[in-house]
């Protein structure tokens, strides 16, 4: 009875250890033990019994990469640790209610420092809870990379073929970076619409020829591998009247009536020249909501854009200046849109995959 009495009455760590009582520390006031993400996921690849002995209960400052599958609640911070040939460790923490919130402008790729209790690990997750956030420090640009290294990067629309670079983080202003085209008598290149990580690059002929390009901050510091693009010289084309807007319409409904046959529409928007396809189809929203797995929803959305990117080229045929946007409609109510592709490029995804 003395020692019990003893235990919850004496407040030093020294006569708690000696009588075999946990010590709960607070988070907020702890001292952590300061760890980077690869570090804490080091001690769980190598051993996993000894590891979770040894954080057991304890508080840690862990700094990591954030990832975009964190929400207000869970907060996931990348390892480069492997647990196995797919997949890497990765660290969660459970936010506490008395935390501040994350800032609304963190985003993947950007360095954050979380403090918690370590509680578990359960596979490639290792767990904290009664987590506070600390800090954020947004990503520079690292890397800069072309949408792929084969020779369908860039896809024709009329005169200007298109593609896209992706940065490692959002964190960045055009400004600083630029596009070098090795011949500018054969083509000329500006960047296009910025989507967080992924810059549209578009790139206009002046004569038949082939030439590298390449991306790079304007301080010459990061830059991408030269890609070689070959380019015809540009057609003239009639200017476009609304002759031509309606005979690009009759081309599209024709297109899409096998497909989709009385749930689709096509309208021109002359303020902006772009052609506007809606589609829809019974009990598509439906099927989707009910997929645990979003493969099949993402095959599809692969789809579309393919057949988006077909019927941008089959327009700009006609109306080279011109603009495509393909929209699914949720089949329930018209009036809510659940995809969006824009000249190609996936804008809007109500059931984007988040695994």
């Amino acid at each position: 009875m003395k020692k019990l009495l003893l235990c919850f009455s004496v407040g030093t760590a020294a006569i708690l250890t000696l009588f075999g009582c946990n010590l709960i520390e607070d988070v907020e006031t702890a001292d952590p033990i300061v760890m980077s993400a690869d570090e804490i996921a080091s001690l769980f690849e190598e051993n996993e019994t000894d590891a979770k002995n040894q954080c057991s209960n304890k508080i840690y400052e862990i700094t990591g990469t954030y990832s975009d599958e964190s929400n207000s609640v869970y907060i996931y911070v990348e390892s480069t640790i492997p647990y196995s040939d797919r997949k890497n460790y990765e660290i969660r923490f459970e936010l506490d209610t008395n935390s501040q919130a994350i800032p609304e402008d963190i985003a993947k790729g950007d360095s954050i420092t979380i403090k918690g209790r370590f509680d578990s690990v359960f596979s490639e997750e290792v767990k904290f809870d009664d987590a506070l956030f600390i800090e954020y420090k947004a990503a520079e640009i690292q890397t800069i990379t072309f949408e792929s290294d084969d020779e369908h990067t860039f896809y024709k629309t009329g005169d200007t073929w298109k593609s896209y670079i992706t940065l490692n983080t959002v964190h960045y202003d055009v400004k600083d970076l630029e596009i070098v085209v090795a011949d500018d008598t054969v083509a000329t290149a500006k960047f296009g619409s910025k989507n967080d990580h992924q810059l549209n690059i578009e790139v206009t002929s002046l004569a038949d020829g082939v030439t590298d390009l390449y991306v790079q901050t304007k301080d010459g510091k990061i830059v991408t591998e030269p890609l070689s693009i070959s380019v015809e010289a540009p057609q003239t084309i009639p200017e476009t009247d609304d002759t031509v807007n309606q005979l690009v319409i009759s081309i599209l409904e024709l297109g899409l009536a096998d497909s989709f046959p009385d749930t689709s529409n096509v309208e021109y928007d002359k303020e902006s020249d772009c052609y506007m396809v809606s589609v829809w189809q019974d009990g598509l929203v439906a099927s989707a909501m009910l997929l645990d797995d979003k493969t099949e929803w993402n095959n599809m959305v692969d789809v579309l854009r393919e057949s988006a990117v077909s019927l941008l080229d089959t327009t700009q045929e006609l109306d080279p200046d011109a603009h495509l946007t393909l929209s699914v409609l949720n089949d329930m109510n018209t009036d809510n849109t659940v995809l969006i592709i824009y000249d190609g490029v996936v804008m809007y995804d109500a059931f984007a995959d988040e695994d």
